[in-house]
């Protein structure tokens, strides 16, 4: 029997007839709206649920690796306003302007951070869980258009949880390849929504997506030829038919590589190093021979993720037999898949996409290091891809009923996805501190010195002086006269106490590098200490005139000439340290106290000011800034500084002298402390 849409039910009226419609639309497969509104929520909602399993221990876990320099030392992040700042100097300004809105909110508190990254790579699987939904074509309709929605599901759920991913997510810094990936999922999702309504709101959504990926990391660039090939591949048919649909698309995503361009032309190349980590030096040429042997350790950490290493110690391949074979085989896979794709083939899109994705960092433009595991975020989407399709039709050739292919797939997917939520549970662990992650590190590659250079330097941190001695030792056994052992046997000396050892070994590191600045300016540090300022003053311009921009040289030599009453000459430093970074509040507390004493009184209140934006609770600026004001004749200010730089720092005798001189002379303002 058929019930008319509009015909009274044949059961009669109210709850019972209710119940007898649902029924029928049930035996006809038609779920209601609301059933299915309700049903479809539910894919995402499972996303959301799996990550916060998977990631859930990873809030707790320390700062580690870059997240030194890119967070922990970091000026830029140390102030919101103005917020145009963050784009200059910075090939990635977006994800500095997420880091100073996070330590705006919570400071140094980790958990911030992680709970960020975390919604970051949710958003991301949700993008693609989206977009592979929503991708239509003439192949994938009649093949997998009633089992799209689970098929999505299962690409963006096992992308998620793929303990790959960690590196992206669990590892602070490298937020900038998840946030790029955001963006970059999301350029795709609004070409594919195109061909549905409102194209110029989703024409707007790609370019504004695609600009804020190329603010987010340079390796955006290629995405913009990927989200073209998407809509030849499965919504035009033809790069002749995108171009006349969508030329304000097209024309709006190539102006992104001109802001990218301007990004990259106002970043200026840095001098400074940090202690442990030292940036490898390749040939072009170099580089790229050893990439194809990277990107099939890539492949292979895809299908099986073990062992994850944070830093690689990958050898420069030098030999043809440690290139040929490697090189061939990507050759052949890129042939096959730009044969595919000029078919049209949904499969040669995911094979474009895999080598899109990973040419801006596994080609002929080298970068800091040969390898890193988070450059895998956007192509493992496609490998996953190709895993779930091909799997899928296997399934189909061998259960031939519906239910018994849903099952199975089901069960596959189910097993796979608990998998990887184990194992990325388990490498969240690594991360709970920069100990653990470098004596795991270290345990997997006994022989890689950077590791144990870092292994030292925590060791060091924790005053567990003897086991970072033992690292660095082994260093030195493994490579003789390595510099950067050296240096952090001096530092570690240094914090012992022991200068004269300190110098040793600064004095024997610079033997072996002479033109090292990092160790001229160590080895003058240890001169201030020491309190000989004519040896540490030297050190500094030895650094300076190694590396004329080494902001740290300037700003400490600028001190010693404080130190000495050589105004003047403390002066152009400390204006040289603020020019190479004006995010140092260290620097700009400096110059204010030069211009105090050279009575340039107005010019220092702006340095104090600008230094107290930067560190709101420094008593040292709040008390240069109360002299400042009182010497601006602005006394009533003056009281106001000086009494909390009182308040914050009780024994700062210079802040309780200069308030009593100022009360002295004011009596009158002596209620108002």
């Amino acid at each position: 029997m058929t019930v008319s849409r509009n015909a009274p039910c044949p059961c009669g009226s109210g709850t019972k007839a209710k119940r007898c419609c649902f029924r029928s639309k049930a035996k006809t497969g038609q779920p209601p709206a609301a059933a299915r509104s309700w049903a479809a929520w539910l894919w995402p909602l499972g996303l959301v649920v799996a990550g916060l399993i998977a990631y859930a221990n990873s809030f707790q876990n320390a700062f580690v690796f870059d997240d030194r320099p890119a967070i922990l030392e970091s000026q830029r992040i140390r102030s919101l306003w103005p917020p145009g700042r963050l784009l200059i100097g910075s090939t990635r300004p977006l994800v500095e302007l997420t880091l100073a809105l996070n330590y705006a909110v919570g400071r140094l508190d980790p958990r911030g951070y992680h709970l960020v990254n975390l919604l970051i790579h949710l958003a991301a699987a949700l993008t693609l869980y989206g977009l592979c939904r929503r991708t239509p074509s003439d192949t994938l309709r009649p093949r997998y258009g009633p089992a799209a929605t689970p098929l999505a599901f299962s690409v963006a759920l096992l992308w998620l949880l793929h303990p790959l991913q960690t590196e992206s997510v669990t590892y602070l810094s490298q937020r900038a390849e998840a946030l790029m990936g955001c963006w970059a999922l999301l350029t795709l999702y609004a070409v594919s929504r195109m061909s549905g309504s409102h194209p110029r709101r989703w024409t707007v959504v790609a370019v504004t997506a695609c600009a804020l990926g190329m603010l987010s990391k340079p390796v955006m660039v290629t995405i913009p030829i990927l989200a073209l090939l998407y809509d030849r591949t499965f919504l035009t048919g033809s790069f002749q038919e995108a171009w006349r649909r969508r030329r304000g698309l097209y024309l709006g995503l190539a102006a992104t590589w001109a802001l990218l361009a301007a990004v990259t032309v106002m970043v200026v190349p840095g001098d400074e190093a940090t202690v442990g980590f030292r940036i490898k030096d390749f040939a072009p040429w170099e580089y790229a021979a050893t990439q194809p042997g990277v990107v099939w350790h890539y492949l292979r950490l895809a299908l099986w993720p073990d062992p994850l290493i944070l830093d690689y110690d990958w050898p420069i391949a030098r030999t043809w037999s440690a290139v040929v074979p490697q090189a061939a085989g990507l050759v052949v896979l890129l042939a096959l898949s730009l044969r595919a794709a000029a078919r049209r083939s949904p499969v040669g899109f995911l094979g474009c996409w895999i080598a899109g994705t990973l040419a801006p960092t596994s080609s002929l433009f080298p970068i800091a290091d040969l390898i890193f595991e988070h450059r895998m975020y956007l192509p493992l989407a496609g490998l996953i891809g190709f895993g779930v399709l091909g799997g899928w039709a296997a399934i189909r050739g061998i259960a031939r009923a519906p239910h018994a292919r849903r099952a199975l797939a089901g069960v596959l997917v189910l097993v796979m996805a608990s998998t990887y939520a184990a194992l990325t549970i388990r490498r969240n662990r690594d991360y709970r501190s920069e100990l653990k992650m470098w004596g795991d590190t270290v345990r997997k590659q006994p022989g890689n010195t950077r590791a144990r250079l870092s292994l030292g330097y925590a060791l060091a941190q924790r005053q567990r002086y003897d086991e970072a001695i033992a690292q660095f030792n082994e260093i030195l056994r493994l490579k003789p006269q390595d510099t950067d052992a050296l240096n952090n046997l001096g530092l570690t000396m240094e914090k012992m106490g022991k200068w004269e050892e300190a110098v040793q070994y600064f004095r024997e590191g610079l033997r072996v590098t002479p033109n090292d600045a990092q160790v001229h300016l160590n080895l003058g540090l240890t001169y201030m200490h020491q309190q000989k300022s004519g040896e540490a003053i030297a050190s500094f311009s030895e650094a300076i005139k190694i590396q004329p921009r080494f902001m740290l040289a300037h700003y400490n030599l600028a001190t010693e000439f404080l130190k000495l009453g050589q105004h003047q000459d403390a002066l152009t430093h400390y204006q040289r340290a603020v020019a190479l970074n004006p995010f140092f509040a260290d620097a700009r507390h400096g110059l204010g106290a030069v211009l105090i004493r050279l009575g340039r009184y107005e010019e220092a209140a702006v340095q104090c000011q600008e230094a107290l934006r930067l560190e709101p609770d420094n008593a040292k600026v709040l008390a240069n800034l109360g002299v400042a004001r009182y010497h601006q004749g602005r006394a009533r200010e003056a009281v106001e500084h000086l009494s909390r730089a009182l308040a914050l720092d009780p024994a700062s005798r210079e802040a309780a002298t200069n308030l009593d001189v100022v009360l002295s002379g004011h009596p009158e303002l002596r209620g108002s402390r």
